[in-house]
């Protein structure tokens, strides 16, 4: 199943209206590609929900995954630009910085992406993060990491570019099946809001569906995490630089909107609301 260029007049589907389905329909679509994008309900997606951190370094990857990181993060402002020229609205991207605290130069230098990160003693530090307690000794701040409202901005952005591009939707319709003969894709069956069941044919898809790919291809090594927040709202420029921590995250938006996270839960699975352990952690 790829979504190669192709003469045939059937669309390419997209199944899946989360960020992921939203940004390969928009970049299909810029190259002349006709594209139906397939959701159930696109406000359970993560994008509406993701803190936005653009974290590469500060998250400590290392190998391989840092450098797809790197490379993501270097590309990101391009992208970006593409959807605000397309949809005519800010995605909420902002090259903030990310301070990671520590409670020992050891434990900084140990880092395993410390190269990439200027070291901050305890003075250095507290100018950057007023108020901090005192057991946070020294920190790294990593000023090419950022953040984006993916929330209240980019996915907003995201979707009025797929429409300006001709994307067409269809949306309360959920994959019930992949159709396949030999091996080959014919086409998804679906299910509508109403619980009518319809087919429809193609040769071209692309599988976006997040945790509940393995629905769709069991033998997909994916499962559900769940991660709870809160929001604060706090005067505007009260906290300047994201905050990555042991445990817990700050994100602050523009207008003084701190975004405070996260439970991972793998045992709540596909469960919808708060669960006990969100609500005393």
């Amino acid at each position: 199943m790829t979504a190669a260029c192709s003469s045939s007049s059937e669309p390419v589907l997209v199944l899946g209206g989360g960020l992921m389905g939203l940004a390969i329909a928009h970049q299909l679509a810029r190259k002349g590609i006709a594209v139906t994008v397939l959701s159930r309900r696109r406000s359970e997606a993560a994008g509406f929900v993701a803190a936005g951190m653009l974290a590469p370094h500060a998250e400590g990857l290392s190998g391989p995954l840092l450098q797809l990181g790197q490379l993501s993060l270097g590309r990101v402002p391009s992208w970006v630009a593409q959807i605000e020229a397309d949809s005519g609205l800010p995605c909420g991207l902002r090259s903030t910085g990310i301070v990671v605290p520590f409670r020992s130069d050891k434990e900084r230098d140990l880092y395993p992406t410390a190269a990439f990160g200027e070291p901050l003693d305890r003075e250095q530090l507290e100018q950057e993060l007023p108020g901090l307690a005192p057991e946070w000794s020294a920190g790294l701040l990593f000023s090419q990491d950022g953040q984006i409202d993916n929330r209240r901005q980019l996915m907003r952005a995201l979707e009025s570019a797929c429409v300006d591009r001709g994307v067409q939707f269809q949306e309360g319709v959920e994959v019930q099946e992949l159709l396949q003969n030999h091996g080959q894709l014919k086409g998804v069956r679906t299910r509508d809001s109403e619980g009518t069941l319809s087919t429809l044919s193609c040769s071209q898809a692309m599988l976006c569906s997040g945790a509940w790919s393995a629905q769709l291809l069991p033998e997909l090594q994916v499962f559900p995490v769940k991660g709870q927040m809160l929001s604060l709202q706090t005067p505007r420029g009260a906290l300047r630089r994201v905050i990555f921590g042991p445990g817990t995250y700050f994100v602050p938006r523009e207008d003084g909107l701190v975004v405070v996270g996260a439970t991972s839960e793998r045992n709540a699975g596909f469960n919808e609301g708060l669960t006990p352990q969100g609500q005393t952690t």
